[in-house]
């Protein structure tokens, strides 16, 4: 429970310093968010890419759907006409920020697009046009915390044929998503490997190769509120190029059950700085 006192703790001292800099009249404005797509209209029954991007200000960042020990989730709940259907966000690959206290919290500096597939319906008219709005939240941290929220539109017409529009911002960003592994880890030869740990807990061990090229590895647990995950550690076996992730997962009283896998990020950095991501679901049921 220390995670959720720290966070509580931190969230009303975040708030406390926003209304304290509010009050002298020199609230900053560090984050700007904007709701763009990759079309420049809607085509009937063709897919495209609806997103929100991030301008963050150099110095501050925002938060992943995990935030870490304190902040809270950026957030984006789109709303589209009837008969379109959505996809799922898709998170890029988040950076770690470590601050006093042992203190860590994943997110993004510099700028962040939180995108989603949309599939419009077939029988749509050409010469109409389609409003599509977003409901933003997100909380900017530097030496303050400042939490934001927008209400986006935008809106494209209807034609039989469309151009691409920001390609090149939602190639960048495709670019570093993470790769699904749950449904074959084989690439990587991924091991996952449950033990119970008495007292609601369990020791996850992941194996991988992550080979040659990669300088670094990590692993960030994505959210849960039925987990707490903690005492994460990463190794390596020279002998055998083998990666070995260990950490220690504690279910929390009154949570789902059966449990959910647990969703965690494996970044792998190579020398030159690049980093890739695979996402690896673990399957607690042995824990219970």
């Amino acid at each position: 429970m220390r995670i959720h006192l720290i966070k509580t703790f931190l969230f009303f001292l975040m708030f406390a310093a926003f209304h304290g800099v509010s009050n002298a009249g020199e609230t900053p404005t560090p984050v700007r968010a904007k709701l763009v797509s990759d079309v420049t209209a809607v085509e009937p029954g063709s897919a495209f890419e609806l997103g929100v991007v991030f301008e963050v200000e150099p110095g501050w960042h925002i938060y992943w759907k995990n935030s870490g020990d304190s902040g809270l989730p950026t957030s984006v709940v789109l709303t589209v006409p009837e008969g379109y259907e959505t996809h799922e966000i898709v998170w890029p690959i988040p950076h770690v920020f470590n601050a006093a206290g042992g203190i860590v919290d994943y997110g993004y500096e510099d700028s962040l697009l939180l995108a989603s597939e949309v599939t419009p319906p077939d029988d749509l008219s050409a010469g109409t046009r389609a409003e599509f709005k977003a409901n933003v939240f997100w909380v900017s941290c530097k030496e303050v915390c400042i939490p934001g929220r927008s209400e986006l539109t935008l809106t494209l017409a209807v034609s039989e044929e469309a151009e691409d529009d920001n390609k090149e911002l939602f190639s960048e960003w495709e670019r570093r998503e993470p790769v699904d592994l749950s449904s074959d880890g084989s690439a990587y030869g991924i091991k996952v490997e449950v033990k119970e740990a008495g007292d609601s807990t369990s020791n996850v061990t992941i194996s991988l190769n992550a080979g040659d090229e990669a300088k670094k590895v990590e692993m960030y647990p994505g959210p849960s509120k039925s987990l707490i995950v903690e005492n994460i550690s990463v190794g390596s076996h020279e002998e055998n190029g083998e990666t070995k992730i260990t950490f220690d997962v504690k279910k929390l009283k009154g949570g789902d059950s059966p449990l959910p896998p647990l969703e965690t990020l494996i970044v792998l950095t190579d020398s030159g700085g690049g980093r890739s991501g695979l996402s690896v679901p673990v399957s607690l049921e042995r824990a219970e």
